[in-house]
């Protein structure tokens, strides 16, 4: 095996050049700097010394990157949590939008049937003289009456043919 530079041997180990050097230096080891190359002979006392060092530093990066693990776990829970809320928050919101909005399409109370749908004439509602026959055709079920009209009961034309006919 060649010479092995101080950097790479404390890569290996999972320290830094500086911790490897403190080792270095309680050992006896000559290295002045990380760049400095040890013979095969100090890298076997150095592996063969710092084993037990190696073990625990392997075991707390274990269990940091777990604790990590868990962490991003429990984040990612939160998230999805927090998420389902809103979510559950927003459709409860359109919800409620739905039924406002079919509440102000029906119509107050039952719409009553004029003479001319009673008849069968849809759409003629109000047989006044000069206006066509399907006058109110284009307006929607909930609209109101038309001018001079009562809500479905006759208006004063009508009532006024209704007294002379009879």
């Amino acid at each position: 095996m060649a010479k092995v530079r101080v950097s790479t041997l404390a890569k290996e180990f999972g320290m830094t050049s500086k911790e490897l050097m403190g080792h270095l230096a309680e050992m006896k080891i000559p290295a002045k700097s990380a760049s400095s190359a040890l013979e095969d002979a100090y890298v076997a006392m150095v592996r063969k010394q710092l084993a037990s060092v190696i073990e625990a530093r392997a075991q707390e990066v274990e269990a940091a990157k777990q604790a990590e693990e868990q962490a991003a776990a429990a984040e990612e829970a939160a998230r999805a949590a927090e998420a389902e809320r809103e979510r559950i928050a927003a459709e409860k919101a359109r919800e409620e939008e739905r039924r406002q909005f079919a509440a102000a399409r029906l119509p107050r109370r039952p719409p009553v049937p004029s003479r001319g749908q009673e008849e069968g004439r849809a759409g003629a509602s109000c047989s006044r003289e000069g206006s066509p026959p399907r006058r109110h055709a284009r307006r929607s079920a909930v609209s109101s009456p038309p001018p001079g009209c009562r809500g479905g009961r006759p208006c004063r034309a009508e009532a006024k043919k209704k007294a002379e006919q009879e």
